[in-house]
């Protein structure tokens, strides 16, 4: 019983009464800005399928000779994995062996200089 008279003998606490929440007006919304037109988009020049390919360089004939052997030798590597590969491996390569595709690469950008002009001279 001297639980229940410990329950009774507590006076209720008076409820405090709640300031008064002040009132905030809303600023009217300002009007959207109108939106600018975008200045048209440059039509892309369509490529001609008679013009001579680009000349490749030196890097480029190394990957495609070296690219085959690195993916025998890795399976499950992927695009970005053989790449990263060829990277490495080109620039470990002594200057004699870069020799061989830097002349390529000169034979190939003389290719396109003599199709480039034959071409120009037909237009």
């Amino acid at each position: 019983m001297a639980k229940a008279e410990k329950k009774e003998a507590k006076p209720k606490a008076e409820k405090k009464e709640k300031p008064e929440k002040k009132v905030v007006e809303k600023k009217a919304a300002k009007p959207k800005a109108e939106k600018k037109e975008k200045p048209a988009k440059k039509e892309k020049k369509e490529k001609d399928p008679n013009a001579p390919k680009r000349a490749l360089g030196s890097y480029m004939f190394f990957s495609a000779d070296k690219r085959g052997e690195i993916k025998e030798k890795n399976p499950s590597y992927g695009v970005a994995d053989i790449a990263k590969e060829l990277g490495a491996a080109w620039k470990a390569l002594g200057e004699k062996e870069k020799s061989k595709y830097e002349e390529l690469a000169k034979k190939d950008k003389e290719r396109y200089e003599k199709e480039k002009a034959k071409y120009d001279a037909g237009k």
